[in-house]
């Protein structure tokens, strides 16, 4: 008999530690699924009312501040925000930022200085694993390298 009850009182015991690890588990899962719900919010554009582009204008590095154009660019998914930036170096810059997020062939078309048009037109073939677009590589050697990385990545 007390053999009987000393095995209850463990089973008692284990009982109430398992359930304190599962009411743990639940607050860690709860955090969890607050925050995703906070990062998708965020996301979805609720916080977008909060960005100001004018901001930029007051950053004074000016890699930070074609750095803060392409952001806005890439977040509005706007590559035009780009032509706000004086110089045509920083206009390059940026278009070839915003071109690796949004994998659009069209915003190299921007660019003016040739390497990084060519840099611009991989990146994108590589993004979209298509030939086509090495095509518009003018040189040779960048066109050799284009259709070699788009083969490597499919």
């Amino acid at each position: 008999m007390r053999r009987e009850k000393n095995l209850i009182f463990f089973q008692i015991i284990n009982f109430n530690k398992t359930i304190f690890r599962i009411n743990t588990n639940m607050k860690s899962n709860y955090i969890v699924i607050l925050l995703l719900f906070l990062a998708v919010i965020f996301v979805s554009g609720c916080a977008k009312s909060k960005l100001d582009i004018s901001r930029c204008d007051k950053i004074e590095n000016p890699n930070g501040k074609v750095d803060c154009y392409s952001s806005f660019a890439i977040a509005e998914n706007n590559p035009s925000i780009c032509d706000t930036l004086q110089s045509q170096v920083e206009k390059d810059v940026c278009y070839l930022g915003v071109s690796k997020v949004i994998q659009e062939d069209s915003v190299c078309d921007n660019i003016q200085d040739q390497n990084q048009k060519e840099v611009c037109y991989l990146r994108v073939a590589v993004g979209k694993k298509d030939t086509s677009l090495c095509d518009k590589i003018p040189s040779q050697g960048g066109k050799d390298l284009c259709y070699k990385s788009v083969k490597i990545s499919k």
